[in-house]
């Protein structure tokens, strides 16, 4: 039998003896309330606990376990040569941002930080063989932009409207297939003038 009769706007719950203070904005979050506190409680069975109230969530009764009784150490640190594991992803990420030291990708227009194991496969994953060539990006250095990268380049930096971005793009893809992977595929554009330049590959000249 349904649980929640009614529907009509956010309420609270109305199982009696609850003393939860939370509202509920849909009838989903409320039957999950209703099973997981009331019907069938979430609750800790590790001996010795001194936690008895049911949790609200399966990933609130997952948090409990792996931060209180340690019972999941599945995060390793993916810095080369350590050996640490966490119980919880937060917990992994703070300790590697305190104890390793990461490395800022070099390729121009990217600003991912990432461990020294993981620079091979975030240029493999993020970066490819295009380049834009729209005004002063023409003379800065190589982005190795991926398909993605360059059309959230072009609509970003460039202000360029989703057609433009996207014939460029074809037409760049079309060009593919007769050039070697180390060649770039250069986006350029007749109608430069009438997009923003790039603040970043600009140079300002210097005055007398």
């Amino acid at each position: 039998m349904d649980t929640v009769i009614g529907w009509s706007g956010p309420r609270k719950c109305h199982w009696l003896g609850c003393v939860s203070r939370a509202t509920f904005h849909s009838p989903s979050s409320l039957r999950a309330h209703i099973k997981n506190v009331h019907v069938s409680p979430l609750i800790c069975r590790q001996q010795g606990c001194s936690y008895t109230k049911p949790f609200g969530k399966p990933c609130d009764l997952k948090r409990h376990l792996a931060s209180v009784h340690h019972t999941v150490c599945k995060y390793e640190c993916p810095e080369s040569g350590c050996q640490e594991t966490f119980s919880r992803k937060d917990k992994m990420l703070k300790h590697a941002r305190e104890k390793h030291e990461r490395y800022r990708c070099s390729c121009n227009h990217c600003t991912a930080t990432v461990f020294a194991t993981e620079r091979e496969s975030h240029l493999q994953n993020s970066h490819g063989q295009y380049e834009c060539a729209m005004g002063s990006c023409q003379n800065g250095s190589r982005s190795y932009f991926s398909e993605t990268g360059l059309k959230r380049h072009l609509r970003t930096i460039h202000r360029m409207t989703s057609d433009p971005v996207r014939h460029m793009v074809w037409r760049l893809s079309s060009q593919s297939a007769n050039r070697t992977n180390t060649e770039p595929l250069y986006a350029r554009s007749a109608m430069r003038p009438a997009y923003r330049d790039c603040t970043s590959c600009s140079v300002e000249l210097p005055t007398d």
